[in-house]
């Protein structure tokens, strides 16, 4: 009885810690920022350069942020001044940290969803528009699951080779 008891918290034990494993983690972001505020003046592709005319929207660098505020925005609080005053003058400013990434064997093309298929930014992403935090985690779980129920409610292609490499 005492071995099978152990099993059990052996086998119990590793199924939380892969639980916890498999868990998303929050992912900070260097600065605070506010999709809500900067939406209501600019389209999404105006920091997501590639996200209408390439595969990869992109994550936007720091000179991005500095062209339209040459010096740090008002409301931040003095441990973020001090993070972007030190990202002004790096070589290689802190970069935003990526939420979302597809498997390796995947091909996205945000072009061919954007603009070829007119799908909205929030239909993946959800409504950013109204963020007033940096998110910490992809607001829309990506999966083969959700993209083949996309694909099948579009009526576009569910061809394997479309999209696997």
């Amino acid at each position: 009885m005492s071995r099978r008891l152990a099993i059990g918290v052996v086998v119990f034990v590793l199924g939380v810690g892969a639980a916890l494993l498999a868990a998303e983690r929050p992912i900070e972001q260097p600065l605070p920022y506010s999709h809500a505020v900067h939406t209501k003046e600019a389209a999404c592709v105006l920091c997501h350069a590639g996200a209408q005319s390439q595969p990869n929207a992109g994550i936007p660098k720091f000179s991005v942020c500095q062209s339209c505020h040459a010096t740090p925005p008002p409301r931040l609080a003095a441990p973020d001044k001090a993070r972007w005053e030190n990202a002004a003058k790096a070589k290689e400013p802190e970069a935003w940290n990526r939420l979302y990434e597809v498997p390796n064997h995947v091909y996205f093309s945000h072009r061919r969803h954007v603009a070829v298929g007119g799908i909205d930014c929030a239909a993946c992403h959800g409504d950013m528009a109204t963020s007033t935090t940096p998110p910490t985690q992809a607001a829309v779980p990506i999966s083969m699951r959700r993209c083949v129920s996309c694909h099948e409610r579009e009526q576009v292609t569910n061809d394997c080779t479309a999209c696997h490499r």
